[in-house]
């Protein structure tokens, strides 16, 4: 009979628990009224990227790739459609990661992590490094948030901030009441005053200072965000990976070569923000277009993510340590699942070979 070790079988049956869980407490996603009317392409030879135009610069680079022309001969000429689907957060998307529905995915740090540590997929870009924050109107210490109410996005990027910033002053989640709420709504909570402060990514933290001056960041944390694939899709369609990333890297080199490229990128990507949200942003073009450029188009010319962020001392290590404490990872995960899940051969390899890979061509449609 064979025989499964012992550490294998807790691990499955753990990796088995938190899927099931999490398939549970987002069951409402499938009946969502937008993402519901989405086609997946399950059966077919279709590339179904999942992405969030809330989000800056993920919305911007999608969005340039969603009109990429080379892109879409290249995969047709294989047999293969692109589309692009998109979402409110990263956790909504790895929901439909796991249920089949998407094969590359764009998330921030907390949602990749912990969706590593319960599934099998390959992070094989750096799509953001900026940073997000913890706003008030009142108060400008974070010890004085004890009781308070705090609007954010549950499990995404600025719920990990705010964690890390909680510790730092002797604070845990259950001394403050988080009030969960979509990115999009968290600052217009504090302006009606039904939370004491907020925490958010960009845009909406740029835009919600910029009109209402009268708030104060409390505290602003660097984060990251990630390009990744469903593992099965990327070992079964090699080939059709390559031309994704290459899409990818494409649209960052068009954006940086002209400011007028940049700025009808941030026209597509609010025209996405405003179909997912059935109502205009109220996203400012100018604050899109400089989050790209610092979150993105500045930071090194190939955005793999470092070496060093996988070491011992390194930023991911210490968010999954973190988040195991904090109890958003099991804690028999070890650190060697979520280090396998990152593996920069595919990007070194595009970027080997920018002739085959057309990423000094452009061709973009209107």
């Amino acid at each position: 009979m064979l025989r499964i070790p012992t550490f294998l079988l807790c691990l499955s049956l753990t990796l088995s628990a938190v899927s099931s869980a999490f398939a549970a407490s987002e069951a409402d996603l499938a009946s969502h009224p937008v993402y519901s009317k989405y086609q997946f392409g399950r059966e077919g030879k279709v590339a179904d990227f999942g992405t969030q135009p809330m989000a800056v610069p993920i919305g911007v680079i999608s969005a340039v790739m969603q009109h990429d022309q080379i892109l879409k001969k290249a995969l047709t000429d294989r047999g293969w459609e692109f589309r692009i689907h998109d979402f409110l957060k990263g956790p909504d998307i790895n929901f439909f990661l796991q249920r089949g529905d998407i094969d590359l995915a764009a998330a921030g740090d907390l949602p990749t992590i912990t969706f590593a540590a319960s599934h099998d997929i390959t992070v094989v870009v750096l799509a953001k490094q900026g940073f997000s924050a913890i706003v008030s109107k009142k108060f400008s210490r974070l010890e004085e948030l004890k009781g308070k109410r705090i609007s954010v996005t549950l499990n995404g990027t600025a719920h990990y901030g705010l964690l890390v910033a909680l510790k730092n002053v002797g604070l845990k989640e259950t001394d403050v009441t988080l009030v969960p709420l979509e990115n999009n709504e968290v600052g217009e909570a504090l302006v009606k005053g039904r939370v004491d402060a907020f925490a958010a990514w960009e845009p909406v933290l740029s835009n919600t200072l910029r009109t209402h001056p009268e708030f104060k960041v409390m505290q602003r944390f660097l984060n990251n965000s990630y390009l990744y694939f469903s593992r099965d899709f990327l070992k079964n369609n090699p080939e059709t990976a390559e031309l994704l990333i290459a899409a990818y890297l494409r649209a960052l080199r068009w954006m940086r070569q002209d400011d007028a490229n940049l700025m009808r990128a941030v026209e597509w990507n609010l025209a996405s923000s405003e179909k997912l949200l059935g109502k205009p942003s109220g996203l400012s073009v100018q604050d899109v277009a400089k989050i790209t450029t610092v979150d993105i188009l500045k930071i090194a010319h190939a955005p793999v993510v470092p070496r060093q962020d996988l070491s011992n001392n390194g930023s991911i290590r210490r968010a999954f340590t973190f988040l195991k404490e904090q109890g958003k990872i099991p804690a028999n995960i070890p650190w060697e699942k979520i280090a396998a899940s990152f593996d920069r051969t595919l990007i070194d390899k595009v970027l080997a070979d920018p002739n085959k890979y057309q990423l000094l061509q452009f061709n973009y449609e209107k």
